[in-house]
Formats: C-alpha cells, sequence, structure tokens
C-alpha cells in the first residue's frame, strides 16, 4: 500500500497534540463506516469533499475521490436516497438495494483512507469497513419492519430523520472530536437495538383477542 498524499490533519489542535494522529484518524474512519451503513453516500462525500480540501489523509491511487464530477455525483445519490428513505414501501426497497451497496461504501471508506489497518493490511481493512457498515446497515433493517408493523408506517419517516440526524452528527464530529463521536454512535446502536427488542417484545405479550371477535 502507497503512502497517504493530500494529508494535512485537523485533529492535531483539537488534542493538543497529545495523542497520536493516527489513531485518531482511524477512530474518525470507524465512525464514517458506521455512518455508512445508515446512508451509503454521505461518509464517501464527506471523504472526497476532506481529501479535496486537503483534510483527509488517502492513500496514493485514490485521489479520484476527489474529483468535482465524483463528489457531484455522490451529492446527487445521496439526495436521492435521502428522499427515498422518507416514503413507506419505498424505504423497504431503498434498504433492499443498499444491503450491498452500504457495506461496500464502508469498504471503500476504510480501505482507501490512510488508518492503522489500512496503512498495513488492505484485506483486513475491507473486511472491517464491510463489518462496520454491514453491521449499522443490519440493525437499520431490522428497526424499520418493526416500525412499519407498529405505526402503520407513519413512524418511518420520523425515524428516518433522526438516522438522518445520527448521520450528519456523526459526519461532523469525526472531523472534530472523533473520540466523543465514537461513544455516542455506540450508545446510538445501543438504544436503537434496545428499542427494536422492546417493539418486538411488546407485540409478541400481547393478549389475544376477545373470544366474541374472534373468528370462527
Amino acid at each position: 500500500m502507497c503512502g497517504p498524499v493530500s494529508v494535512r490533519h485537523i485533529f492535531g489542535p483539537a488534542y493538543g497534540g497529545g495523542m497520536d494522529l493516527e489513531l485518531i484518524t482511524t477512530v474518525a474512519v470507524v465512525l464514517l463506516c458506521a455512518a455508512a451503513g445508515l446512508r451509503a453516500y454521505p461518509p464517501l462525500l464527506a471523504l472526497g469533499v476532506g481529501a479535496d480540501l486537503g483534510i483527509t489523509p488517502l492513500h496514493a491511487g485514490y485521489g479520484w475521490l476527489a474529483r468535482p464530477e465524483v463528489i457531484a455525483g455522490l451529492a446527487m445519490m445521496a439526495g436521492v436516497e435521502f428522499l427515498a428513505d422518507k416514503v413507506p414501501g419505498v424505504d423497504h426497497m431503498n434498504d433492499g438495494i443498499h444491503t450491498l451497496v452500504r457495506p461496500i461504501s464502508g469498504a471503500l471508506i476504510f480501505a482507501t483512507s490512510s488508518n492503522l489497518i489500512s496503512d498495513h493490511s488492505l484485506p483486513a481493512a475491507v473486511l472491517a469497513g464491510l463489518a462496520l457498515a454491514g453491521s449499522t446497515h443490519a440493525i437499520k433493517a431490522g428497526c424499520r419492519p418493526v416500525v412499519t408493523a407498529t405505526t402503520a408506517g407513519i413512524g418511518n419517516s420520523f425515524l428516518s430523520l433522526i438516522e438522518d440526524a445520527a448521520v450528519a452528527g456523526m459526519l461532523i464530529l469525526a472531523f472534530v472530536l472523533p473520540l466523543v463521536a465514537l461513544a455516542g454512535t455506540v450508545l446510538f446502536l445501543l438504544l436503537a437495538g434496545r428499542v427494536a427488542l422492546d417493539i418486538a417484545g411488546s407485540r409478541q405479550r400481547r393478549p389475544p383477542p376477545p373470544a366474541a371477535m374472534r373468528t370462527p
């Protein structure tokens, strides 16, 4: 793997230079991959814009991520994904299509950026990106049908907006306070899983209808 190009870390001043910048960058990449499991394109867009500004460390050969046409295409796809996730029914189709796209996005982020894993092993970086984005996507895709069933689809748009806010927060904090954002991401995933389990449990505990109302 070639060395990083266009590197200008912004994390050093935020931590007073007291923490290893490669570790900080790796944590930021983990956050971008986690966000990719919710929305495939905004994290890649952030990576490309950061590379264009000289902020995001990329390995040599991946400068195409910072090309204007690539950035424009990612922005357009991010808009399509944003709108599709707000329409009941279409959101499930959208999740189905992105079951492969989101993990691939995470793998691309981890492999193209300079971090503790990709600097030593490209296959390990690809697997890490696939696992991180795939896990987040699995939680998202698993929660959505439960919300659909319990709210007749009304809660889907609200949940989608929460996911949008979570992605925006992770992207911003990944470039400012990645360790704080990482802790927040773990908390968000734990809460999302707990809510999904509580909703599923309440449905199972729901009492059967009275005998008079049962269909003979």
